[in-house]
């Protein structure tokens, strides 16, 4: 299975995650995935509105290194 097949799977915490590790290479898509899970409530909310302002601001973090 591939990483973007996740990006529209029914758990919001799959989606975040595998939205967070495709900001470099599908930014426009999972910035728009990221807005809509910020728009809740809870600790998955804040998780992505805290990884769209870190990766914003060009200080997000990824745990791996990737060549383009």
């Amino acid at each position: 299975m591939k990483i973007e097949n996740l990006l529209n799977h029914k758990n919001v915490s799959v989606k975040l995650w595998s939205a967070g590790m495709l900001l470099p290479f599908r930014s426009s898509l999972c910035e728009k995935i990221l807005k809509e899970i910020s728009k809740a409530n809870g600790m998955v909310s804040f998780s992505a509105e805290i990884t769209l302002q870190e990766w914003k601001k060009g200080t997000l973090k990824l745990p791996y290194k990737y060549k383009q």
